[in-house]
């Protein structure tokens, strides 16, 4: 028997985010892959938003939902991390030219 291996990591995905960040990914994600399969999630937005960033992460979301949505969530959850990597990478940006811009 073959064992199940998953499409990708997610959890590597959402290394490079912050806490805030990452929590704030992982539910978006997992609420975006429920709502677009027209599924109820096991867990609700008040659920998540009341878990701390310990707790919360990606296992934790993959044990709560249907087998056959985990490689979705894997792929929301990828695009939605690099989506909020490049805003931050283009607020640095800003605020380096701004920074560097101002004479002393």
């Amino acid at each position: 028997m073959q064992e199940e291996a998953p499409a990708t990591e997610p959890h590597e995905f959402t290394t490079d985010l912050c806490a805030d960040d990452r929590r704030e990914t992982l539910k978006k994600a997992y609420l975006e892959t429920h709502e677009a399969r027209g599924r109820t999630p096991q867990l609700d937005a008040s659920m998540l938003d009341s878990m701390d960033q310990t707790s919360l992460d990606v296992n934790y979301c993959m044990e709560h939902m249907d087998k056959d949505l985990r490689p979705a969530f894997g792929q929301v959850l990828r695009a939605l991390t690099k989506e909020k990597l490049a805003i931050i990478n283009a607020e640095e940006a800003k605020t380096v030219k701004k920074g560097s811009s101002g004479g002393s």
